[in-house]
């Protein structure tokens, strides 16, 4: 059985592990007569996925270096993008947030960054290399877009929260509303689909 595969199935024995005992111990109490004390499934099911979701990014961005497949790029100015450093980040995702090290390569003619390991795997957009910062992943940029387009910003956060486990700001959620209808050039409220699988 290989590292990863060891990793989840203990992630998952201590997850189900701590639901049964849990649920034991209501149905003892229900049958004793008490007043039901509901332990909810879906949570915990969540709550496993979104485990095991950052243990397998975690084990993959391991595996390949943080994206670090030679020391320099080809920068779109003509330059070279070279590598500087290894660093963590985390990304807020439909599967709650995501922290993993990535290698961090810099352009010493325009200095431009870029993180390839982000752009291959979908998490900042396709585009040229910038300095600005993202918190989202595009899936779960536009999803909250959707939502900040029927709801208050606040609202919206707390409904984000409530599908994913992902803590937003209001004034983040802001910000991804005006680079959402940057980049997508139509109101967040039309169906408009992320570029990529929803991450």
């Amino acid at each position: 059985m290989s590292d990863l595969a060891r990793v989840l199935e203990q992630a998952i024995k201590e997850q189900v592990a701590l639901f049964v005992a849990e649920s034991r111990e209501a149905l003892v109490e229900v049958a004793a007569g008490k007043p039901v004390r509901a332990v909810l499934l879906e949570p915990m099911l969540q709550r496993v996925t979104l485990v095991l979701a950052k243990r397998i990014v975690t084990h993959l961005a391991e595996q390949l270096d943080g994206g670090k497949v030679r020391n320099g790029h080809a920068c779109q100015c003509g330059g070279s993008l070279l590598y500087k450093v290894t660093r963590p980040r985390a990304w807020g995702s439909m599967v709650g947030e995501l922290a993993f090290s990535r290698a961090y390569f810099r352009c010493g003619k325009c200095k431009a960054t870029q993180y390839p390991l982000d752009v291959v795997w979908g998490l900042r957009a396709l585009e040229a290399p910038t300095k600005r910062r993202e918190y989202l992943t595009p899936a779960a940029g536009w999803r909250l877009a959707v939502l900040n387009a029927v709801l208050s910003y606040g609202q919206g956060c707390k409904q984000l929260q409530q599908l994913t486990g992902l803590r937003v700001s209001a004034m983040l959620a802001w910000r991804n509303v005006q680079r959402v209808g940057r980049r997508s050039g139509r109101s967040p409220a039309l169906p408009y689909p992320p570029p990529g699988p929803a991450i």
